[in-house]
């Protein structure tokens, strides 16, 4: 399937996307490759880790977000380590949800 036509690729784009990292074209073509030879439980897996990671706090940094083939590939399978916040970042995360 044409990976304009494929909504879960879509989807899996924009949510990567959000975390902000710098990325070519080329580094989404490499990432379409990979996305193509898993299998449709793999990528509902590999969605919903881009937002456990955004939430833990583990992609805060964009300099340290993996480009999108290496996460489908490897990291996407790693466990997803909260970051410890600081009494400050844990105050303001309880504003921001109350």
């Amino acid at each position: 399937m044409r990976s304009e036509f494929d909504e879960q690729w879509q989807k899996f784009k924009t949510d990567y996307e959000a975390a902000k990292p710098d990325l070519l074209p080329e580094d989404w073509s490499r990432a379409n490759y990979a996305w193509r030879i898993l299998d449709f439980e793999q990528k509902l897996q590999a969605i919903a880790g881009i937002q456990l990671r955004l939430d833990a706090g583990q992609w805060v940094d964009p300099q340290f977000i993996p480009k999108p083939d290496r996460y489908l590939r490897e990291d996407r399978k790693r466990k997803v380590v909260p970051r410890k916040l600081s009494s400050f970042d844990q105050i303001n995360r309880a504003i921001e949800e109350a």
